[in-house]
């Protein structure tokens, strides 16, 4: 079956003068799970969703929600948060999402359910300006779900809080994500994009680099060095094996990468049976830093 595309973009791009902010981005994102949009700062993530969100106008290409032409009926299907926080300060967290609901012409009888969600329920006769960030952030992303959106967008959810604030959004998101709803997030940090999300892309100076998934790029997968008296017959043997993922060949040795939950007992026990005489067998370490470095490289 043909996936469904929630989100399509076709040499999306925006100039300020001579600074290209982001360059003809070609992005197609699946429906369901979590998306990650992977990149440092200034990499152009947020002119991206500001385009996308109709903030920002295009300098040139097209995007397309839900396989239609953009229009105000689409955005109303999207729940986004682009910058900080923004309440009234005196006000309580019931009042506050009584305006959004006045705003976005919804009836009041989902806040219950969104505080609910996002774990403030208890806390909802107290004042904004009482929260802690990552409770202002929580609020935030009930906001955005008044409407019940199909898609919610987050830029840098976690961004200034502390590491009870981030595991507290992360897990949000997660959550969110497994009722059903797209999520499309925004961050710099490998470890989050891993994390939480199930697809990723990433951006450098406004460029898409690469496009894929998580559990296939940056998994916890076992990387092995081998080296046998007879090369020819060992990458024939390791390319038989199922659970073998990438397969790179040296002068004198290869770099095997297997799926997790392989052990080296195994691969050794493997080539062996296959009468494979090794002379060298050694595990490679490979942290997330070194798997994201070792794409970026392969871009260029």
């Amino acid at each position: 079956m043909a996936p469904e595309y929630i989100l399509e973009t076709t040499g999306l791009s925006k100039n300020y003068g001579r600074i290209h902010a982001v360059r003809s981005l070609d992005l197609a994102i699946e429906k369901g799970g979590v998306f990650g949009l992977l990149g440092p700062n200034g990499s152009g993530k947020t002119t991206t969703l500001g385009m996308l969100l109709g903030v920002t106008v295009p300098s040139a290409g097209s995007f397309r929600w839900f396989s239609e032409d953009d229009s105000a009926s689409q955005r109303r299907r999207i729940g986004a948060i682009l910058e900080k926080p923004n309440f009234y300060p005196h006000l309580n967290a019931w009042k506050n999402l009584v305006l959004v609901a006045m705003i976005k012409g919804v009836p009041r009888d989902r806040i219950s359910a969104v505080l609910e969600r996002v774990g403030l329920y208890e806390r909802r006769f107290d004042k904004f300006r009482t929260y802690s960030l990552g409770m202002k952030q929580r609020l935030a992303i009930a906001s955005a779900l008044l409407a019940d959106p199909e898609v919610l967008v987050l830029d840098e959810p976690t961004n200034g809080l502390d590491p009870q604030g981030i595991a507290d959004i992360r897990r949000l998101v997660r959550e969110i994500g497994d009722m059903g709803k797209t999520i499309i997030l925004a961050s710099h940090l490998l470890d989050e994009v891993q994390k939480v999300c199930t697809r990723f892309a990433i951006l450098r100076r406004g460029e898409l680099i690469h496009q894929g998934r998580v559990d296939d790029d940056f998994s916890e997968k076992i990387v092995v060095e081998i080296a046998s008296v007879n090369g020819e017959r060992l990458t024939e043997v390791l390319s038989a094996h199922g659970s073998l993922l990438s397969l790179e060949k040296g002068e004198e040795r290869v770099i095997a990468s297997f799926k997790q939950g392989v052990t080296m007992e195994e691969i050794g026990s493997y080539l062996f049976e296959q009468r494979i005489a090794l002379t060298h067998l050694a595990l490679v370490k490979k942290n997330l830093e070194e798997q994201f470095l070792e794409i970026v490289e392969k871009s260029k």
